[in-house]
Formats: C-alpha cells, structure tokens, sequence
C-alpha cells in the first residue's frame, strides 16, 4: 500500500468517487429513462438504486475537508481524486452553492490548484 512507502502519503476512503450503485459502469441508454428524469430533476438529493446521493458526496468530502484543516501541518497538501470530489471540495473552500460547483469542469487526469483562505 502506498502509505507503507510513504508515511506522508494517506488513503481517505472519503475521496473516493460518488457510488451510483446499480448504476455504475451501465450504459446510459440501458438505464430507466425514469430514473434518470427523477435524477436529473433533483441532482444533488436522488439516490441511484444501491448508490449514493451527491448531498452524501458533498457530507463526506466536507468532513474530510474538516479533518484535514484540523490536523493539517503543512502549507501545501497534494489531493488525488476525482472530478465529483474536486468539484465538492472546491465549493466547500469557496463557499459556492450546489447549483454551480456541481457546473465546474475538472479535466482528465488534470492538476488543479486552488488556494483556500486560512
């Protein structure tokens, strides 16, 4: 494990991806169109069959973003994630509402700085 190489280096289990359950890894057309009205109607609270909402994406991240400003010893700290997590992090530290951090485009396996203000 990558921690046994590096002590710095930490595994969080709230960085990983949103879980969409049933979802994951279907295609969206094999998906009930139903479903993914209901989704798409209220984004930030449905919960994919099996899955998460991205409300608990925005709790989990929000909690990690907690402990981390709490034990934090350095002025700098690499994050390696995804999108959806970056996405929620960035709008927690800049304090934007759901509705435009869900908007925010993270490219592929890009390096995003953002400055949080102490």
């Amino acid at each position: 494990m990558a921690e046994a190489l590096d002590p710095q280096i930490r595994i969080d289990e709230r960085l990983r991806e949103i879980n969409f359950g049933d979802w994951e890894g279907q295609p969206w057309d094999e998906i009930d169109r139903a479903a993914i009205d209901r989704w798409a109607a209220d984004v930030l609270h449905f919960v994919p069959p099996g899955g998460e909402s991205v409300a608990s994406l925005q709790q989990r991240v929000i909690d990690f973003a907690t402990a981390l400003s709490a034990t934090l010893d350095a002025p700098r700290v690499a994050i390696v994630s995804h999108a959806g997590v970056m996405r929620a992090l960035f709008g927690h530290w800049h304090q934007l509402p759901a509705s435009e951090w869900m908007q925010l485009k993270f490219d592929f396996a890009s390096i995003t700085e953002i400055e949080v203000a102490q």
